[in-house]
């Protein structure tokens, strides 16, 4: 299981019960980015826009 499977499972609940229709997510501190992803669409206006990518170097 990868660590930052909550922030996914959140982000994956929230564009299915259409709280918002995507986000993004970066953790990270002074040594740089840890981890990030997207989930949802890049434009509500376009559904064919969806984005599914996440990266962790944890």
């Amino acid at each position: 299981m990868d660590c930052y499977d909550p922030i996914i499972r959140l982000l994956e609940r929230g564009v299915r019960e259409q709280v918002f229709p995507g986000a993004v997510w970066a953790v990270g501190d002074a040594s740089g980015v840890l981890g990030w992803g997207a989930r949802g669409l890049a434009d509500p206006a376009d559904p064919g826009s969806a984005r599914r990518s996440s990266m962790s170097q944890a």
